[in-house]
């Protein structure tokens, strides 16, 4: 007996009887391992494209099909067969990501707008000498949502801090300093959703990290489901693609996020978020103002302040936050995170130093390595 196009649907109504009666599942997650070590995801088999396809475009027994089914097979959702598909991590990060909100021109050290860029997150940490969580917080790293469960940050926002712990993460924050974001429009007053403080669920930075050098300085947290639909939470695109991955550094400018230290006198921090222009230093160039101080890799680029005169530039309360630039991305103008703040001058765009950034293209594969459903 064979199954035809035509005949998929009954023969699965036989394959699922036969199997119910041979066992019952219990499915409490939809993560799951497939035939070939392959992580997968456990959901229906219309909505599993690879396998669903591979059955209805060929002609198989009834036994091939079963056995097929049968290895797959990792539930039901009600009387629903479901199979473990294994996924393409690519697709766990979203298309809908980066629009660029150009109702505002971007000028050294100006507030950003409400709703600019709103991918950007903040990292709470608790004193760990201190005897509340509500007691002794503070936020010391930005980060940035790539997805609905991920915020992409530095590994020393993650290791290394002394005295001091991570507790959550804000996202949806425009002004730390108020309950309610809102600003004026032509439309009249507009405000944001309330900004929500995420509990980490787990801490990931780089195996090969280096402390000292600052090489391989790039982290992700996982948090519980974010609801991207909102206005104040949406991803930031990730160089994906060959021209965003290839993206050509000369001349060019980037753009610096964060609520970091703007007075380095006093130690002070915006309460508004805050946006800066500012160039791309030549790697070359950059290696030789640090041939004394520490190695720069083809992993890092350098972007900011290059004489002593007063520039924009991240500070260290931006540490973890994005450096981001303009690519044409699935045909569209997005903004993309090319860099992660990492390390730089302690006088924050006052002398030659510029800030260096962990380079996000290079480390794609491994963030799709370690980022799961």
């Amino acid at each position: 007996m064979v199954c035809s196009n035509k005949l998929l649907n009954v023969c699965l109504f036989l394959l699922l009887h036969i199997t119910i009666a041979k066992r019952k599942w219990a499915i409490e997650d939809d993560k799951c391992i497939t035939k070939s070590g392959e992580i997968g995801t456990c959901i229906s088999l219309n909505s599993c494209k690879p396998l669903f396809d591979s059955i209805n475009t060929s002609i198989s027994s009834i036994q091939k099909i079963s056995s097929l089914f049968r290895l797959h097979h990792c539930g039901f959702n009600d009387k629903e067969p479901k199979v473990c598909c294994a996924y393409n991590k690519t697709d766990l990060l979203p298309k809908e990501c980066g629009y660029l909100d150009t109702s505002g021109r971007i000028v050294n050290g100006r507030d950003a707008l409400l709703f600019e860029f709103p991918w950007m997150a903040l990292l709470i940490y608790k004193n760990i000498n201190s005897g509340s969580i509500s007691e002794g917080t503070s936020f010391k790293c930005g980060g940035t949502i790539i997805n609905d469960r991920y915020i992409l940050t530095a590994a020393h926002c993650l290791r290394g801090l002394t005295k001091t712990k991570l507790i959550k993460v804000r996202v949806g924050e425009y002004n730390i300093e108020t309950l309610e974001d809102c600003e004026e429009s032509e439309d009249g007053r507009i405000c944001s959703p309330p900004y929500q403080d995420l509990r980490v669920e787990e801490v990931i930075f780089h195996e090969d990290y280096n402390v000292l050098l600052f090489q391989n300085d790039i982290g992700l947290i996982r948090v519980p489901k974010m609801n991207l639909s909102l206005e104040n939470i949406r991803p930031v695109c990730l160089p994906l693609d060959d021209n965003a991955r290839n993206y050509n550094f000369t001349n060019r400018y980037g753009v610096v996020t964060g609520w970091g230290v703007t007075d380095e006198a006093t130690g002070s921090t915006s309460s508004t978020l805050k946006k800066v222009q500012i160039p791309v230093v030549p790697h070359e160039e950059c290696v030789k103002m640090y041939q004394n101080i520490t190695k720069i890799t083809h992993q890092q680029l350098c972007a900011g302040s290059t004489t002593n005169r007063i520039n924009g530039d991240a500070c260290a309360g931006d540490s973890g936050g994005p450096l981001h630039v303009l690519v044409k991305f699935d045909g569209d103008t997005r903004v993309v995170q090319q860099g992660i703040v990492s390390f730089g001058s302690r006088r924050c765009g006052k002398d030659k130093y510029p800030g260096v950034y962990t380079k996000v293209a290079p480390y794609i594969d491994w963030i799709l390595d370690n980022i799961n459903p």
